[in-house]
């Protein structure tokens, strides 16, 4: 049951200030303002208790990105649901609601000899201990992805 109603806009006001107060690394906490603040843009008039699932699958759906992007934005929407159910702003986490995007990623690849030495002729001032973890990871056959700038 709904106790009481909140904007959006005011509750993610609400919200920071509490996991600024739980000791919520700084990392996480620009990453909360980034992301609330996109939401905020939309959502930020409507009542936290009002907003329903689909509005925000609507939402995450048209936004720009890849599926993990989405994933990331669903996750910080639920913990901020669930903030505001235990606040007693909404009667329900409406996010918990929403599916997951599926994550594809490439094949990572695996450089030949050649493409390594352009790797380390690219890095002149590199480290020797980055130097030698590069070359653990490429005599161990991990796969760095990415690096070459070729996905």
């Amino acid at each position: 049951m709904v106790s009481r109603s909140c904007r959006v806009q005011a509750l993610i006001v609400e919200f920071m200030a509490a996991k600024t107060q739980d000791g919520a690394s700084e990392r996480y906490l620009k990453d909360l303002r980034n992301r609330l603040a996109n939401f905020e843009i939309n959502f930020g008039a409507a009542n936290a208790g009002e907003v329903l699932p689909n509005q925000i699958d609507d939402w995450l759906r048209s936004s720009k990105g890849a599926a993990q992007n989405r994933n990331n934005f669903r996750t910080i929407l639920r913990t901020f649901f669930k903030y505001a159910v235990s606040r007693g702003y909404a009667k329900e986490n409406v996010v918990a609601k929403l599916a997951n995007a599926k994550v594809v990623r490439g094949t990572p690849e695996i450089f030949t000899p050649a493409q390594m030495q352009t790797v380390l002729e690219k890095a002149p001032g590199i480290s020797f201990p980055i130097l030698r973890l590069v070359h653990l990871l490429a005599c161990g056959r991990l796969r760095l992805s990415g690096l070459t700038g070729q996905n």
